[in-house]
């Protein structure tokens, strides 16, 4: 008889039955609303000529008359953007809620679903249940293996910190799925770009968005402040700005990152930085 019941009638439950687990909800896109115009924006950007403004339910909207008149862009969710950002008259993309990532190829009219940060969350929320899964079963197997005299209490400890780990994960698929917001998006070109948000959340792409990584663990933050700004110079260097004062530069193209000596410790809201000069403006609380 297995020496620790408890966990091998767990591994059976997850291996006899089908878990029930979170799906991603459907996406819905914005409706095309006449007064889409007065909805609340977050952001704006120039694509060429061309004025891009994103906010609530979706709403991207973008002028040719320096922004006399508006027109609502077709946009493929009505979760809130808060960052855009063009590379030229044509390229850009667009960050928001549940970690979303927009991009648009027509200078804003039309845009596409990039990384649905929900299905990214949803799947890294499977691995993490097999890989606790796993883990309990490697320990059941070496216990069940012990010679009859060999004294259980470590491997017993280890066992029942791999069953609340494997409850926790199976707790994550049977709840809805949140993810972290994304809160700006910069690109140095057209393939290479980041997006920052909430809770330390720095993911980044080489090849134009058709694949994200996560790169919150190359920033020391321990703490998760949240990450509400980032722009670069062109050149290879990149800063971030965000909750608490902290600030992050790269002077590698986002390979490594260094923090900062905070000189506030109110949140920092954005960057502006003016090449001319090489100057770096940094705003945030209480007019900062």
């Amino acid at each position: 008889m297995p020496r620790f019941p408890c966990a091998t009638a767990l591994l059976l439950s997850v291996v006899c039955t089908q878990a029930v687990c979170s799906e991603t909800p459907a996406r819905r896109a914005a409706p095309l609303m006449p007064l889409a115009a007065e909805s609340l924006l977050l952001d704006i950007a120039t694509a060429g000529d061309r004025l891009v403004a994103a906010g609530e339910r979706g709403h991207v909207l973008y002028s040719d008359d320096a922004g006399h008149q508006w027109r609502q862009a077709m946009v493929p969710t009505t979760q809130m953007l808060t960052a855009v950002h063009f590379v030229n008259a044509s390229l850009g993309w667009s960050v928001g809620h549940d970690g979303l990532i927009l991009t648009s190829d027509d200078g804003g009219a039309t845009w596409r679903i990039q990384r649905d940060g929900l299905a990214v969350q949803h799947q890294q929320n499977i691995e993490q249940r097999e890989a606790a899964l796993r883990r309990l079963r490697s320990l059941q197997a070496q216990l069940d293996a012990a010679a009859p005299d060999t004294p259980p209490t470590t491997l017993e400890s280890a066992i029942e910190d791999a069953r609340m780990d494997l409850e926790d994960a199976e707790l994550a698929l049977d709840e809805p799925v949140f993810t972290a917001p994304l809160l700006d998006v910069w690109f140095d070109d057209e393939n290479r770009g980041w997006a920052v948000g909430a809770f330390g959340t720095l993911v980044a792409t080489s090849d134009g968005g058709q694949h994200w990584s996560d790169h919150s663990d190359r920033l020391d933050n321990p703490d998760e402040f949240h990450l509400n700004a980032i722009i670069g110079d062109g050149r290879g260097r990149v800063f971030i700005a965000g909750e608490g004062g902290v600030m992050f530069r790269s002077d590698d193209a986002g390979a490594t990152w260094e923090s900062i000596e905070p000189f506030y410790e109110g949140s920092w809201f954005g960057l502006v930085y003016e090449p001319v000069s090489e100057t770096l403006l940094v705003f945030g609380l209480r007019g900062n």
